[in-house]
Parts: C-alpha cells; sequence; structure tokens
C-alpha cells in the first residue's frame, strides 16, 4: 500500500464513533507529537509550516476534537492527542509495504542510514547493491552528513555514528574500529621526498579536513598554532576533496586505512602518526523486529566484518600487513598490498 492522501485508517473516536482518518495527515501528527513543533515536523517530512498545520487541522476536524494545542514549550498533544497517538502507534503496518506490521520506518517504504560522507561515498555505496533485494522493494535513502557531531537518530531508521548517541530509546552497539595514518601519493614524494617524523613534516604539505565532529585540530595537535605558510595549501570539509587532492599530489593527508583497499595510489607514511576511533550502529528500539531494519544491520555487520576486512579491527593492521584486496573496490582493480605499491587482482 502506498503512502498518499487516499490511504485511510480507521480510528475509535471520543464520541465512540469510528473515523476514517488520512494516513499523511496521521503521520503529521505524529510527526508534531516526537518534535514539540510545527517547524521541526515540517523539516523533518519537507513540508511548509503550512501544509502542516493545514494538515493538523484536518485531523481535528475530521477526529472531531482539538489534538494539539500550542505552549510555550512547543506543541503539547491534549488528552484525546494522547489517546489518538495511542492508537496509531498500534496499527499493524508493515514496515516495507505498510500492510502487515508495525510501522516503525520514519518514511514508510523507505529506509533511511545516516553516515559519514567518507563512509557512506568511499565504502557503503559500493556495496548497496547487496542490500536492495534483501529490502523487497523499499528504497534506500542514504544520507550523507559533514556534521559528525550532529545528532541525527530521529531522522533516520539506521546511522553510523562516532558519538554515542543520548536517546535512550536506541538501540547501540559497537560496529567497528577506523584507524588513521598519513598517506601521500607516489608523484608527491617523488618531487618532495618522503618525511622521515613529525619534525620533518614542516617542510611539506598538508591537505586538511575541517569539520564539526571531525578530528580537525589534527593539524594544530602536531604543529601548533604557527604553521608554516603554504603548508595548507587546501582545506575542505570534505572527505572526498581531501582524498582527491592527495591523490593529485596536492599534499600529504590523515586517511582511514581503508583507504588501501580503494586505490593503489596513496602510499602509507613511516611517520608516526595514528589515530583511532570508535565507530556505533544505532536504529530505534521500537523496530528491534522490522525485516526491512534487520537486513540493514546485518548488511552493515557484513560491510563491516573485520575477519574479511582486517582494518576494521581493534587492532590496528598496518596496510602492508593487509590480504589480498577484496573484489569490490570501487576504484577498479588496484589495489595496495605493501609499501612497494604491488597490485593484486
Amino acid at each position: 500500500m502506498k503512502n498518499n492522501e487516499h490511504d485511510v485508517r480507521s480510528v475509535n473516536t471520543p464520541s465512540g464513533i469510528t473515523s476514517h482518518l488520512r494516513w499523511n495527515d496521521l503521520r503529521t501528527f505524529m510527526m508534531t507529537a516526537r518534535y514539540a513543533s510545527l517547524r521541526a515536523a515540517a523539516d523533518a517530512q519537507r513540508l511548509s509550516v503550512n501544509t502542516v498545520r493545514t494538515s493538523l487541522n484536518r485531523l481535528e476536524e475530521d477526529y472531531g476534537v482539538v489534538l494539539v494545542r500550542r505552549s510555550r514549550s512547543g506543541i503539547q498533544l491534549t488528552e484525546a492527542g494522547q489517546k489518538l497517538l495511542a492508537q496509531v502507534r498500534e496499527f499493524q503496518l508493515d514496515p516495507i509495504t505498510g500492510s502487515s506490521e508495525r510501522d516503525v520506518l520514519i518514511q514508510p517504504g523507505e529506509v533511511r542510514i545516516a553516515c559519514s560522507e567518507a563512509l557512506g561515498s568511499f565504502w557503503l555505496t559500493p556495496r548497496l547493491e547487496r542490500l536492495v533485494p534483501q529490502l523487497e522493494g523499499a528504497r534506500i535513502n542514504l544520507q550523507l552528513t559533514y556534521d559528525l557531531a550532529r545528532d541525527r537518530s530521529a531522522d533516520h531508521d539506521v546511522g553510523l555514528t562516532y558519538h554515542l548517541p543520548a536517546d535512550p530509546d536506541l538501540i547501540v552497539a559497537r560496529l567497528a574500529t577506523i584507524h588513521i595514518i598519513l598517506f601521500a601519493s607516489r608523484g608527491y614524494l617523488a618531487t618532495h621526498g618522503n618525511p622521515a617524523s613529525l619534525d620533518d613534516m614542516r617542510n611539506h604539505k598538508y591537505v586538511e579536513q575541517v569539520s564539526n565532529g571531525a578530528n580537525s585540530a589534527i593539524v594544530d595537535h602536531l604543529f601548533g598554532q604557527h604553521r608554516p605558510k603554504g603548508f595548507v595549501p587546501i582545506c575542505s570539509n570534505s572527505a572526498i576533496t581531501q582524498f582527491w587532492a592527495v591523490e593529485r599530489g596536492v599534499g600529504i593527508g590523515a586517511f582511514p586505512t581503508y583507504v588501501c583497499a580503494l586505490t593503489d595510489r596513496l602510499v602509507p607514511l613511516a611517520v608516526p602518526f595514528q589515530l583511532r576511533f570508535e565507530l556505533y550502529y544505532y536504529y530505534h528500539a521500537n523496530a528491534k523486529r522490522s525485516p526491512a531494519i534487520q537486513s540493514t544491520i546485518a548488511w552493515l555487520k557484513e560491510s563491516f566484518d573485520p575477519a574479511r576486512y582486517p582494518w576494521f579491527g581493534e587492532r590496528f593492521v598496518h596496510p602492508r600487513d593487509f590480504p589480498v584486496r577484496p573484489p569490490e573496490s570501487p576504484f577498479g582493480d588496484a589495489f595496495l598490498t605493501g609499501l612497494d605499491m604491488a597490485s593484486a587482482t
């Protein structure tokens, strides 16, 4: 069943009469109750505030009583609104088709996945084809972010994060460890030489990624506030921009070690620099039995399986000790198997 203005749900009104209410109006009502704000409910559904207000007015007219009231703290449900919300949550809807089990997805018929730009573009996108057939027609909405500190759990069904969410209604578990070291292109090293120490790095160029929630202070931490003139020729909030700038020989960059599974054009440096971050996945507790969510979580675990992809294990493994490249590299057949840049096919 598609989610449109003609879909209706039967509910019991306070007067004891069964009323047939539009699903779109009910969903807008649920989003308003969740956010306690017309503006936030509108933004979450990509609607205008006037559309949300019209939907709520129509719902109240069809239901026969006032459901929401404005207050200084935002939108609050009336007693009748709370009772209606309880009924809506009990609807038996399939998370994919909207027909057989609880409607647990933010948007019926769509699985919204949130993650960083780097993980989404470099690692997950080449693997989405494995998830598609498991969702039986549901659309995958992969939402990438440059703001890693922002909690996006209210707007997404499943998310990847480096920061533990505060919402107690989320199920959260560790997924992988991301290890970061310094890399440069072979062309850059041929022209500028290979730095042997952090102090030696001052004589080189560094391409910096700066974004909220990321370790944007790496350069300050290593080299202080007083950087050599021209030390950072390019900075960007985009990991993709940083990747291509380093690959093109603009300077040195800090990348997760899994970059070696993507290309053989970046060389890991011997400079004593190493960071690690724990990566977590989360989903909403009420979606625990949803086949769509279960399939998505299983796909994520497979995609970050340290037995197959040792760069995601808790223990740091140097790229020179990585096994033969897995077959799904998004940049073709080239794969770094060691500092000699040998390619594997």
